[in-house]
């Protein structure tokens, strides 16, 4: 649990000073205490002190009660000697002094707990009336035993914080006081897990006292709390920094990357990022420190698409500008009040950052500001999205730096189960097309019953009578496309016309199935391959059967077991992880085929793989393009799978690529574009093959929350050690040099920006770069541990 501890000095400083004295409140402050609580009583004539018994006996040198003296008389007596010589004569002090005091000393972050000690309605609109005057609400949560006087001061005050106790502890009740209390205070006989998630189910936070030594903070640290009160915040305050258990104070200002248009010119202020003031946080959102970022080949995109970029929900940079970055690990420190309790300040959180919103990609980085800030505000479309939340626990075992390459893991991970529909979408919109001059009356089938939507183009009305008895819904009839229309499915059946047929699938919307049906000829079709990527396409074929045959063939998502695989561009930072997850998988193929234009990238996933695979009796192999010419290139694919490959995985950004890799596709191989291709460039495709080889295509942007959770899992598992894939860190003044080692290539594997240690240069992860203490702290396969993020910190955080 990576939860942090916020600290109530209760009642000052006892353990050095006299309790509810200013001495003792002077020292809570010096402390750095996140809250002091005090006790207030009326006195006779009307005054308002701060003491806690009802009577004076025992922390003074006087007897009786609190109330039955003016405040000249209780000023009179010792409230110090008996705590030692040294306080002698220490009055008690006046509300108004206490809060003087701390108000004038302290950081405005600190807040007060004033606990009403008296069931008096008219002491309670006192202590309201002087809140309200000095302004200090937002600082101010106040408790009692009373439960009517937190009801009494709810009605007059509803926006004020307000403490209290479970429900046996309070000495007048209200069966309604969990509704408007926003903590309650659990004392060591009521401290049980199953209490404090009660109260946390309730939406209320959990404090304990007394936690007076480091045998009680032993005790209560295994306790989900909020708060801890201590009567010796002098030994506890050190013993949290200690242990590492203090909440990161909040900050004035956050240092910030931001895009301003197209091109690695228009990201940054004069090529550096610009300091801003953190704003204050509304309702719903949640202030968090980025502890990591992992820079991403999509980042390039939006940088250099700018406005243009598909996923945007801005496209005026100049007046929007955009903080990109999305692999990021989040720690918080602040939450508005309408975010649960279990997002507390020093948790730490992986953000799956695929999110929507109405149905519409609204992705952190993309339609949200991202993580390339050292401060990320994120609201409640991140922590408790449409359906489920975007921010995951992150294991308190697993480093920052490995915890930001869990998102690029899981996107290859995910790339192996991309689910597309078996069947047509329901309550979608079908179009038909077929050839002008076909008088086939084709049979619907039985899955064409519950559109919204069916047009057919260029079918008899024979035919359409046919098809309408057969789905029980009217179709429109057309002679020509429609126009800026979008369609959940397509049937070309019968259909030669290319390009009609290219029209017809320009039509094709978002997670659109595509299907081919008989003879569409033995041409090449300019097919959007970018959509494969982004608009997560899918498309199938049959010889022959009914208009929905095609969904019923049979079909698969990972690489085929014992097969025969090729990873164009898969050297690369993205591509290395795809290979190492197919040499590991419990799936594998039996031959592996990695090509790339980089020797050196080469080289080092050599280095890095082959002893791996040669144990698992995989044949892996290795390709330059550049070293050969296009012919002896095409040989060699050639001669490494002679009956084609039964997968091909894309990772290279080029529907060329595809052209290429294409011939070399085996009967029923599939194509995995994971590359984001841009949206709208073709490749020339077989539909022939698709048709009656059965060869298929898919790809995908982006991973699920489960996905991630999956990915998470397995790491937890060691099925895969994310660390693996870590080539170079950057502190934060360096990430326009790592954004263009990422465009270059430069290193063979992901770099990781450490947004608190700005002055850290680019370093290659490696025991030559790193130097000797550094490199100590790597694993034997040369893999950064959580030591090696320590001993970052530790020479460069600022």
């Amino acid at each position: 649990m990576n939860r942090k501890f916020q600290l109530v000095a209760h009642r000052g400083c006892r353990s050095l000073y006299p309790e509810n004295t200013l001495p003792g409140f002077r020292k809570a402050v010096q402390l750095g205490v996140d809250a002091i609580e005090f006790d207030v009583h009326p006195t006779r004539d009307g005054a308002l002190v701060v003491t806690h018994d009802d009577t004076i006996d025992r922390c003074s040198n006087g007897t009786g009660n609190v109330h039955d003296y003016t405040l000249a008389e209780l000023k009179a007596f010792d409230f110090g000697f008996w705590k030692g010589e040294a306080f002698r004569g220490t009055q008690i002090p006046t509300f108004d002094e206490v809060l003087d005091l701390i108000l004038g000393e302290s950081d405005p972050a600190l807040q007060l707990l004033i606990e009403l000690k008296e069931d008096d309605f008219h002491c309670t609109e006192q202590i309201l009336e002087i809140i309200r005057r000095r302004r200090i609400e937002k600082r101010v949560v106040v408790l009692s035993f009373f439960a009517n006087q937190l009801k009494h001061l709810h009605k007059l005050a509803p926006d004020l914080r307000l403490q209290g106790f479970p429900m046996e502890n309070y000495a007048v009740r209200e069966p309604d006081v969990y509704d408007y209390t926003m903590r309650v205070c659990l004392f060591k006989d009521k401290l049980n897990h199953e209490n404090v998630k009660f109260f946390h189910d309730l939406n209320i936070e959990v404090d304990t006292v007394p936690v007076n030594s480091a045998e009680d903070l032993d005790r209560v640290c295994e306790f989900d709390l909020d708060t801890i009160t201590s009567d010796a915040p002098d030994v506890i305050m050190p013993l949290l920094h200690e242990r590492g258990l203090r909440p990161e104070p909040v900050p004035a200002e956050t240092s910030v990357w931001r895009l301003y248009g197209a091109g690695l010119e228009n990201f940054g202020d004069r090529d550096a990022p610009v300091t801003l003031p953190v704003r204050e946080l509304k309702e719903d959102e949640i202030l968090t420190k980025v502890e990591a970022l992992g820079l991403c080949f999509s980042d390039i995109k939006i940088i250099r698409a700018g406005g243009a970029h598909p996923k945007l929900w801005e496209s005026d940079l100049r007046k929007h500008p955009l903080i990109v970055g999305h692999e990021a690990v989040l720690t918080i420190l602040k939450t508005g009040k309408k975010v649960p309790l279990r997002y507390a300040p020093g948790r730490r959180y992986l953000i799956q950052p695929d999110i929507y919103v109405g149905g519409r990609s609204c992705a952190y980085g993309y339609g949200m500001d991202g993580g390339l800030t050292q401060y990320s505000i994120i609201d409640s479309r991140v922590w408790k999205g449409e359906t489920e939340s975007y921010l995951l626990p992150c294991p308190d075992n697993l480093p920052s730096l490995a915890a930001a390459l869990l998102e690029p893991w899981t996107c290859v991970r995910a790339a192996y189960h991309i689910p597309h529909r078996t069947a047509p979408a329901e309550g979608g919109a079908l179009l038909l097309v077929t050839e002008a001059g076909n008088n086939t009356e084709y049979s619907a089938g039985t899955l064409f019953r519950n559109q919204k939507r069916i047009v057919t183009v260029n079918f008899f009305e024979s035919a359409v009578r046919k098809l309408e008895k057969e789905t029980g819904i009217r179709i429109e009839r057309r002679s020509s496309l429609p126009e800026n229309e979008m369609f959940d499915d397509i049937v070309c059946a019968d259909l030669k016309n290319r390009e009609l047929g290219e029209r017809a699938l320009a039509l094709a919307g978002n997670h659109a199935v595509i299907s081919f049906i008989g003879d569409c000829g033995d041409g090449r079709w300019n097919i959007d391959v970018g959509a494969l990527h982004y608009k997560n396409r899918f498309y199938q074929g049959v010889r022959s059967g009914t208009l929905d045959a095609a969904y019923s063939m049979p079909r698969r998502e990972d690489l085929r077991k014992g097969g025969c695989v090729w990873f164009p561009g898969g050297a690369g930072a993205m591509g290395q992880m795809h290979v190492e997850l197919a040499i590991l998988s419990p799936n594998a193929p039996s031959k592996i085929l990695v090509t790339d234009l980089d020797e050196d990238r080469i080289e080092h996933l050599r280095t890095k793989l082959a002893g791996r695979a040669e144990e698992r009796g995989i044949e892996l192999r290795f390709l330059c393009p550049k070293m050969l010419p296009a012919e002896i290139f095409a040989q060699k694919i050639s001669a490494f799978a002679p009956d084609g490959f039964s997968d091909i995985v894309i990772l290279v950004p080029s529907a060329k690529v595809i052209d290429q890799a294409l011939p070399h596709l085996a009967d029923d191989g599939l194509m995995n574009v994971f590359a984001g291709i841009p949206a709208g460039e073709t490749a020339a495709v077989p539909v022939r093959r698709i048709i009656e080889n059965g060869i298929r295509f898919t790809g995908s942007s982006g991973s699920s929350t489960q996905d991630m959770k999956d990915a998470l899992h397995a790491a937890g598992q060691h099925e895969f050690e994310p660390q693996s894939a870590l080539a170079a860190v950057a502190g934060f003044r360096a990430v326009k040099q790592g954004l263009e080692a990422v465009a270059a290539g430069k290193f063979p594997g992901k770099i990781v920006i450490l947004p608190d240690c700005p002055d850290l240069p680019l370093t290659p992860l490696d025991a030559e770069h790193l130097g000797p203490e550094l490199a100590a702290t790597l694993d034997a396969h040369g893999f950064c541990t959580g030591k090696t993020e320590e001993l970052l910190r530790r020479r460069w955080k600022k």
